[in-house]
C-alpha cells in the first residue's frame, strides 16, 4: 500500500535531481509504487555523495592527523579518566576528524573537544549515557533539541560515515551520531563566547571560550575542564616539539 505521507521538500528535490542526472529511470505506467526504490536509491546515492566529502576532508587535516598521531601513540594523556595509551590511540584514530571539524568551524581548540567528551561520556563508552542527557556530549533535548543539532552539523554531515563512533542510530539505538553530538557541542560554546565577548570586549577568544563552559556545565566541572585542557594542550605541544626535533637530526 502506498505511503501518502507528506514528504519534506528536500525528497523531491533530490528525486527530481537524480531523474535529471539520468540516475532514475522516469516512472512508467504499470510499474506500480516506485517510492520505496527511489528512497532507496537516494539513500544510495547521498551516502556516495558524503563518503567522497569526507575523503576530500581527509584530504585536507592528514597532514594535521599524522604530524600529532606518533606523539599520541608515545604518550599518556588521559590517566586522569583511567584510558589507557591503546584507548587513547583508538579515539585519536576514530574522533580527531570530528574534534578538528569543531575547531575549523567554531573555533574551539579540538583538544578541548577531546577533554570534554572524556569527561561528558568517557569518549562515548559509557554504557547508559542518556542519564544526564542525550549522546556523546551528554546534551539537554529540553533546552536543545535535536533541530538545534541539525543546524550545527551543516556542511558537516559526512562525517556520520567516520566507521568506529560509539554512539549512532546504527549501535545501541542512539537518536544521533556522536559527530553531530561534538559540532553542537562546539557550535554552543561558540555562540556563548561570542555573547561573552560583547560585552567583554577586552577579553580574548580563549577567555571567552573559558567562560563560556561555565554555561556548559557546574562552575566546578567548567573550571576542571579547562584546567585539564590547558595541562593535555601544553604536554601536547611540549611532546610534538621534542619529537620532531628528534626526527628532524
Amino acid at each position: 500500500m502506498p505511503d501518502n505521507k507528506e514528504k519534506p521538500i528536500g525528497w523531491y528535490v533530490s528525486l527530481a535531481g537524480l531523474v535529471a542526472a539520468g540516475l532514475l529511470p522516469l516512472a512508467r505506467s504499470g510499474d506500480g509504487d516506485n517510492q520505496p526504490y527511489y528512497e532507496t536509491v537516494i539513500k544510495e546515492q547521498t551516502e556516495q555523495f558524503y563518503q567522497r566529502q569526507l575523503e576530500d576532508y581527509w584530504q585536507r587535516i592528514d597532514q594535521v592527523y599524522e604530524r600529532y598521531e606518533p606523539v599520541i601513540r608515545q604518550n599518556r594523556y588521559f590517566g586522569f579518566a583511567g584510558l589507557t595509551v591503546q584507548q587513547q590511540v583508538d579515539d585519536f584514530r576514530i574522533y580527531f576528524p570530528i574534534y578538528y571539524a569543531a575547531e575549523l568551524e567554531y573555533g574551539i581548540p579540538w583538544e578541548l573537544m577531546w577533554v570534554s567528551h572524556v569527561l561528558e561520556t568517557l569518549v562515548s563508552r559509557h554504557e547508559t549515557p542518556e542519564i544526564g542527557g542525550v549522546g556523546a556530549m551528554q546534551r539537554n533535548d529540553y533546552f536543545y533539541p535535536k533541530s538545534v543539532v541539525i543546524q550545527a552539523v551543516q556542511g558537516y554531515e559526512f562525517l556520520r560515515q567516520i566507521e568506529g563512533q560509539r554512539y549512532t542510530p546504527d549501535v545501541g539505538d542512539f537518536p544521533t551520531y556522536d559527530s553531530d553530538e561534538i559540532l553542537w557541542a562546539a557550535s554552543k560554546i561558540h555562540n556563548d563566547a561570542q555573547k561573552i565577548l560583547a560585552f567583554n570586549p577586552g577579553i580574548d577568544w580563549q577567555e571567552a571560550v573559558r567562560r563560556a563552559l561555565y554555561s556548559y556545565c557546574s562552575e566546578s566541572c567548567a573550571a576542571y575542564r579547562f584546567n585539564e585542557f590547558e595541562i593535555f594542550s601544553y604536554k601536547l605541544q611540549e611532546d610534538l616539539h621534542r619529537w620532531e626535533g628528534m626526527t628532524a637530526k
